[in-house]
């Protein structure tokens, strides 16, 4: 199962969505690379792809039960 998270999302959960020091550099456009990156890797490995942005946590598993429970 891959759960997916957005940009927007994950730099949120980071704590990345507020100030920071100058010296991290581009921690935003780095996460976006590594998402990215990520993504073509998970896309060919999961049998199931979740969208994680603006979901609660038993809306997430009430899709993955769902799936697993589907024949």
């Amino acid at each position: 199962v891959w759960l997916e998270v957005g940009l927007v999302d994950a730099a949120r959960r980071t704590g990345l969505s507020g100030a920071r020091p100058v010296a991290l550099g581009n921690v935003r456009g780095q996460l976006h690379d590594m998402l990215k990156q990520r993504a073509v890797v998970y896309e060919q490995l999961a049998d199931l792809h979740v969208s994680t942005d603006g979901r609660t946590p038993e809306e997430i598993v009430a899709e993955i039960a769902a799936w697993e429970a589907a024949p």
